[in-house]
């Protein structure tokens, strides 16, 4: 291999300035006559907005402008819709919000953003946020992802068809699985709590909006993962302009893990603002309002079941997961629905099966992808049952995952949830960590921990990555008057 050749190591270049204090992040943005913004959020988790007044806060001192939902309307400001849906990857077809950046009507979680407050200084808009009053009428909230599928559950979308359930996604088949578990001669069976998550990171959300009313032309510095989604999102939806007129630069971003990957309200609402005021404006999120408002993740319930023969091969799987949305179809949702199931049968020959997964809405924050984005919680079960199955049949736990994993012969193999695995030896590489982590002599370390009083558990997980998503190809384009896309 030469030494620019696929394979080579790269050395980070970028460690030298993060560890001696030189990073350049958005909260380093600091514009020529630059106000900040506050958003009023929502204490409710559910709530009709019978009236915002504003006055007081107006009048505050320092303040620059005050924007409400009724102003994003009567300027035409739009929201935020997910960033794709199941239909676009085959699923069936799902039930799409859209998130206004600031809620006139409804509010349907806690950290809504009802209005929005621009001063000289950030404490002089906390200040005269605290003047807005909000008439809220409460309404029933639901929070807990089982109860919100119960058939007298408060209705969070009245347009829904399916009460809270946005989607069902499914693989596999039904009574084929149901017929291999009438025969087991074991049954393995689970219910699983994935709780909610969230990233939250050293590095808080930060956005900077410029707006230049000679040309028309927004400039948005944010946190963000992904750029160009959210300046096409930004142009596409929010305030309707051709991608020409908008420039997004994200510099050093800090701890992202997916929460940072999407366009959020108050990216919009700083762009916005600007341009109402005529001014730069910065927005900063706080400890609290980054656990509020940042996307959460997991949220999930779900019931397993591992059918197995009498010589502990595996027969079947079933599972029927709840997975909560929150409050809208948000960001990258649909990601972790499709592969907390895709990902079920991981590195085990078992071809009959029945998964599926249930969006619902409740009166909570929404989700998004995080740190595995479903993959954690599909592991999380199959592992979780193989446990209990080497339980069920008295099999020693590595020996009834040795006899059930994908053997080198079998590959190319094609997954019952439509996956190719080219390659891999999954057994050899068990084997490999098992020796790695001494783990005949677990019993020595087990006792020595009792001695001192400590316990000393163990586990051997094996799983499955995705590789190569979404970003394999990429384009350079140069136009004959050399602008490059």
């Amino acid at each position: 291999m030469t030494k620019f050749g696929i394979g080579q190591a790269v050395r980070r270049v970028e460690d030298g300035r993060f560890t001696t204090g030189t990073g350049q992040y958005v909260g380093d943005v600091a514009l020529a006559r630059q106000c900040y913004g506050v958003a009023v959020l929502s204490p409710h988790a559910h709530a009709g907005i019978k009236r915002v007044d504003t006055t007081a806060a107006k009048a505050s001192p320092g303040v620059v402008c005050v924007l409400t939902g009724a102003d994003a309307a009567g300027d035409n400001v739009g929201g935020i819709p997910p960033f794709f849906m199941p239909e676009s990857w085959g699923g069936p077809k799902g039930f799409s919000t859209t998130r206004p950046i600031l809620l006139a009507d409804r509010v349907r979680c806690i950290g809504d953003r009802v209005a929005f407050v621009v001063a000289e200084t950030e404490v002089l808009a906390r200040d005269a946020a605290e003047l807005i009053v909000v008439d809220y009428e409460p309404l029933p909230a639901i929070v807990d992802v089982e109860a919100a599928i119960a058939p007298n559950a408060p209705t969070i979308w009245e347009d829904c068809p399916n009460g809270n359930v946005g989607v069902t996604i499914a693989f596999g088949d039904k009574p084929a699985t149901d017929a291999a578990f009438a025969g087991a001669k074991h049954v393995a069976a689970v219910r699983l709590v994935n709780n909610r998550v969230t990233a939250n990171p050293i590095e808080p959300r930060c956005a900077v909006g410029v707006y230049d009313a000679a040309d028309g032309r927004y400039t948005l510095y944010t946190t963000s993962q992904d750029p160009h989604s959210v300046r096409t999102a930004l142009s596409s939806f929010v305030f309707h302009v051709p991608e020409s007129k908008i420039r997004v630069l994200s510099p050093d971003v800090g701890g992202g893990f997916g929460m940072k990957a999407n366009l959020y309200p108050d990216d919009a609402l700083v762009l916005w603002a600007a341009r109402r005021c005529g001014r730069p404006v910065k927005w900063t999120a706080t400890r609290s309002e980054s656990l509020l408002c940042d996307n959460h993740a997991r949220d999930q319930v779900v019931y397993g079941e591992l059918a197995l023969d009498e010589n502990g091969k595996f027969l079947a799987i079933r599972s029927t997961a709840y997975q909560a949305l929150g409050a809208y179809w948000w960001g990258a949702a649909t990601a972790p629905l499709f592969w907390s199931v895709m990902f079920v049968p991981s590195l085990y020959d078992v071809q009959t099966i029945h998964v599926s997964t249930n969006a619902v809405f409740t009166n909570t924050a929404p989700t998004s992808v995080y740190r595995g984005a479903g993959r954690p919680e599909a592991i999380y079960l199959i592992e979780r049952l193989v446990e209990r199955a080497a339980q069920v049949t008295g099999i020693d736990r590595v020996e009834l995952r040795r006899r059930n994993m994908i053997k080198p012969e079998a590959l190319p193999y094609h997954t019952p949830t439509h996956h190719n695995y080219d390659s891999g030896e999954v057994e050899k590489l068990m084997d490999h960590c098992l020796a790695l982590a001494d783990w005949n002599g677990f019993a020595a370390r087990r006792k020595e921990s009792e001695r001192c009083g400590k316990l000393r558990g163990r586990a051997v997980t094996p799983y499955i990555e995705l590789g190569g998503v979404m970003n394999e190809r990429m384009e350079i384009r140069f136009d004959p008057g050399g602008t490059v896309t």
